[in-house]
């Protein structure tokens, strides 16, 4: 009895290797696509931006990334709900940075503040003067 369960333990199941085929394919077709604002792996390739260049997403799997002095400012792109934008992450065995890197305004969107207090009037302090408004809340927070 112990022979049949061992043999139908080792059994051949094609769906199962079949899926883990179709899955192990589409996974490597996916990880070679790279967009400089979409970011994905550079398949161990440098990378150099071209001048002026707006980038954005993460950037994985490169030699080296070169922002050298001559390629003017590099941006990243603002979010605007598309997949990479709003951040800029840079995974490179070497990094060279001679250039400016502007991001300002370009994170995800923040909510609405809150409201503040209203004060505290009962606890005036000794000039007589009531005190200011608490602050209000932090945008997104």
């Amino acid at each position: 009895m112990d022979t049949i369960a061992r043999k139908q333990s080792n059994t051949f199941r094609p769906g199962r290797w079949v899926y883990g085929l179709v899955l192990a394919a589409s996974q490597s077709l996916c990880l070679g696509a790279w967009t400089p604002t979409g970011g994905g792996d550079h398949e161990g390739q440098s990378w150099t931006p071209a001048p002026g260049q707006t980038i954005s997403g993460h950037h994985f799997n490169i030699a080296k990334f070169d922002a050298h002095a001559g390629l003017g400012s590099l941006h990243v792109k603002g979010y605007d709900g598309s997949a990479g934008s709003g951040f800029l992450r840079i995974n490179a065995h070497v990094i060279h940075m001679g250039t400016t890197l502007f991001a300002s305004g370009a994170g995800y969107w923040g909510g609405g503040g809150g409201g503040g207090g209203g004060g505290a009037d009962q606890n005036l302090p000794p000039n007589g003067v009531p005190g200011v408004g608490g602050d209000g809340g932090t945008a997104g927070g």
